[in-house]
């Protein structure tokens, strides 16, 4: 809702998040780009989950900025 609201178009806006399920795969399901951060909420079975899969697993929210920069 907040995306829609702001009226931003789904290809600028990334999901940053911990949580394989509520933050990836509810990003991939809205059609946006997704991130995960390997803290938190991070398990290592997360790079096994055959449902979702995010477009990049970082290890640290500081990587994020070199990421984006690409």
């Amino acid at each position: 809702m907040a995306i829609e609201d702001m009226g931003v178009p789904k290809n600028e806006v990334v999901m940053i998040g911990d949580d394989i399920m509520s933050d990836i795969k509810g990003a991939k399901d809205f059609g946006i780009k997704a991130i995960q951060v390997k803290t938190g909420k991070y398990q290592e079975n997360d790079s096994n989950n055959k449902f979702t899969q995010p477009d990049e697993r970082i290890e640290s929210i500081v990587d994020v900025v070199n990421l984006l920069k690409n």
